[in-house]
């Protein structure tokens, strides 16, 4: 018993690093985009959760609701789900907002 536990405890360690470097791309990107509403008048309000804001800024930006309101909904999950995003989950995420930056928002 006392060897499986320092193998999962091993095994824990390990995974550690990798589990740290996701949580703060998806921190990032949420800054990136709060970032990109401010610029663009709409801030991030203390207080709301990520899918209000990308509700705010679906409003905001009438053109990219349905983009806005995945965000929020894929945000929603990885800050508070106990269940980690799938890689498929967050792959239309970073290409989106990199390119988020060339969009017309008028």
């Amino acid at each position: 018993i006392s060897g499986s536990k320092k193998s999962s405890k091993k095994k824990a360690k390990q995974m550690a690093p990798q589990e740290k470097k996701l949580n703060r791309g998806m921190e990032k990107n949420f800054l990136l985009l709060c970032r990109w509403g401010k610029k663009r008048g709409q801030p991030y309000q203390t207080g709301i959760t990520p899918q209000e804001y990308c509700d705010i800024l679906a409003t905001a930006f009438p053109r990219w609701k349905g983009e806005f309101q995945g965000l929020g909904k894929i945000f929603e999950k990885h800050f508070y789900s106990s269940h980690r995003l799938t890689n498929k989950e967050m792959d239309p995420i970073e290409p989106w907002l990199r390119g988020l930056e060339k969009r017309r928002t008028k």
